[in-house]
């Protein structure tokens, strides 16, 4: 499914769990979603979100 994405999709899940792995987490969740240093593609930040 994941190949269904949109690339700034794809970049944006890869970030998040680029984080997680940071952060020794075992799960990717919302949070690290939408963690300001998490950005797709494009550069824009997953932050700026409604």
């Amino acid at each position: 499914m994941f190949e269904r994405f949109t690339k700034d999709a794809r970049a944006v899940v890869l970030g998040a769990v680029e984080h997680a792995e940071e952060a020794q987490a075992h799960l990717v969740d919302a949070g690290h979603l939408l963690s300001p240093g998490v950005t797709g593609a494009s550069g824009t930040s997953t932050s700026s979100l409604p």
